[in-house]
């Protein structure tokens, strides 16, 4: 039975993020989802994370956080704080990755369709050290959803931990994670599928950091305890299995793991998995190749470790091949029947953390997921400023959020109820959920809610808002560009997607100080006679917003809002 708001609990571990931790603490705040509960639990770092953690709480209050007096190890450390949480749903999320704003909401929506469903996953792009994109986890792949636990065996169930989301219940009756491995994430998704359904959302709605050193990179290296882990939990899986189809799949794995055990000389383990392979399927060829390295064992594990950190070497200069060969797509929408199709695409390049042209009801813009901190770095260079002193505004879609970003008082949001959408950018006073990259320079934001549906709609399905800033031209008589056209043939090699929405005007917006209720015009570029013909309004109607504020000099002025 499905309930209003369910309470979620995201459990975050960390240990040694120092460098990530606070980005990721304020992407679970930056949520959508208004009933979210907060547990940080650090493993007994090393390094600076507890003070990063203090500093954290210490500006939100309403999070929990235990520190941990010796380390203890991912799994242990999650029970402890999985028995203190309130939540109907669970997330268990490493401190150096990132949820995107709406990834709580969606996963929640699809957790309430059916009871059936105990773990909700979705998709997620992989990110390095400096926040940059390297590549995505399984777009356009098809996913196993539902009961999925023979193909979890067989490996044909791409889940990536970061993104999954667990129901309370089903961690009730597993008895939370088991602390004798090394790792958590195989033996939960072999007992959860057994007693449950899995979900699928078909967005990015995460990032993963991958770093040098990170887990995944210990499956490489010599007597590795999570190759040990693996090898227990298919003899848990054995145990578990009622067909014979499910034996076959699960035998897909164990001449795997085989191969893995004597990679990393894993001797003993190794003969553990021929043991059950006899089991089931009796003396074979199929892993005579790997019987043979575990009984010479032969001491191949330096030259695995090389081949293995050379393919992720390579396939991580690949993916930054492909993300500096920029070829933008021009794609062409009209306002009043906007292609859902073509919306949907856009939105997968701002996650995948692409820049975009658009048009608007002013000037032509530039922009990006204000939530990505190197997209945001790429428009600073393309506009030649530094990342410390950039001046960019948000566009949102309406009214309704515009409190999750700036302080507005009661007079100002009348004012812009009034006169929104429409050519005018509001200044506010900024809060704590302003992207750090966006803040670090100002305490104030920029808000613009066009009178054009394009960029809007983007906004609204993109689940949070997006970057504007407009585009100069070095024309010696139009200040901006207007020809989609032409825009694109200056832009092709900067920027993923052109935005044909017709041509553009060349006056920006009317640019408002609302960060107290003396409202003032910061710069006044408002052609009354085409504003008041938009909205069927006279330009008497107009005269209050000029009558409240009065011109002053542009010295506080955002430098390149539309």
């Amino acid at each position: 039975m499905s309930e209003i708001n369910p309470l979620v609990s995201v459990i975050a571990i960390c240990y040694n993020h120092e460098k990530y931790l606070i980005e990721c603490l304020q992407s679970v705040v930056n949520q959508t989802y208004n009933n979210v509960e907060l547990i940080v639990v650090d493993d007994f770092s090393t390094d600076k994370s507890r003070e990063k953690i203090l500093e954290f709480t210490n500006a939100n209050p309403s999070i929990k956080y235990i520190f941990n007096i010796k380390n203890i190890g991912n799994c242990r450390s999650f029970n402890q704080m999985f028995k203190i949480s309130k939540g109907k749903y669970i997330i268990d999320l490493s401190t150096d990755d990132i949820l995107l704003p709406n990834r709580i909401a969606e996963q929640v929506n699809l957790m309430e369709v059916s009871d059936e469903i105990g773990v909700v996953f979705s998709d997620a792009n992989y990110i390095n050290e400096k926040s940059e994109y390297i590549g995505n986890f399984k777009k356009n792949v098809k996913f196993p959803i539902g009961k999925v636990y023979e193909d979890v065996l067989a490996g044909r169930c791409y889940t990536i931990p970061a993104t999954m989301m667990m129901k309370r219940m089903i961690l009730e009756k597993l008895n939370g994670y088991d602390e004798t491995l090394a790792y958590e994430d195989f033996d939960f998704w072999v007992r959860s599928s057994r007693i449950c359904e899995y979900g699928y959302v078909p967005k990015i709605l995460s990032y993963q950091r991958i770093l040098n050193g990170s887990h995944s990179t210990k499956f490489f290296i010599k007597n590795s305890p999570l190759v040990q882990s693996s090898v227990k939990v298919c003899q848990k899986a054995y145990l578990l299995n009622e067909t014979e189809s499910e034996n076959n799949a699960l035998a897909v794995r164990l001449r795997y793991d085989l191969l893995r055990c004597a990679f990393t000389h894993n001797f003993e383990s190794g003969k553990d998995v021929l043991e059950l392979l006899n089991k089931i399927e009796g003396h074979n060829l199929k892993s005579f190749f790997g019987k043979i390295l575990i009984y010479l064992k032969l001491p191949i594990n330096p030259l695995y470790v090389k081949i293995m950190t050379f393919r992720r070497f390579v396939r991580y200069r690949f993916r930054l091949f492909l993300t500096l060969r920029i070829m933008a797509e021009f794609i062409k929408l009209y306002e009043k029947a906007t292609d859902m199709r073509k919306i949907e695409h856009i939105v997968s390049v701002l996650r995948n953390g692409g820049v975009i042209i658009y048009p608007t009801d002013t000037v032509y813009g530039m922009g990006c997921d204000i939530h990505n901190a190197r997209a945001v770095e790429r428009i600073c260079q393309l506009k030649g400023v530094k990342p410390n002193k950039n001046n960019f505004s948000f566009i949102c879609n309406d009214l309704s959020n515009i409190s999750d970003y700036g302080k507005v008082s009661t007079a100002a949001f009348k004012l812009m109820k009034k006169h929104l959408p429409g050519p005018f950018t509001f200044i506010l006073e900024g809060n704590n959920k302003v992207p750090k990259v966006l803040s670090q320079s100002k305490k104030t934001v920029g808000i613009r809610i066009p009178d054009n549906l394009i960029p809007r709609i983007i906004v609204q399905s993109l689940g949070n808002p997006i970057i504007t800033t407009s585009l100069h031209d070095d024309d010696d008589i139009l200040e901006y560009p207007t020809d989609p056209e032409l825009i694109f043939e200056k832009f092709q090699n900067l920027v993923e997607i052109v935005i044909d929405g017709g041509y553009g005007n060349n006056v920006p917006s009317t640019i408002v100080d609302a960060t107290n209720n003396d409202f003032e015009i910061i710069r006044q570029y408002l052609l009354r006679s085409v504003y008041a013909s938009n909205v069927g309004a006279t330009t008497n109607n107009l005269t209050d917003i000029y009558e409240l504020i009065h011109p002053i000099s542009s010295q506080n002025a955002p430098l390149f809002l539309l």
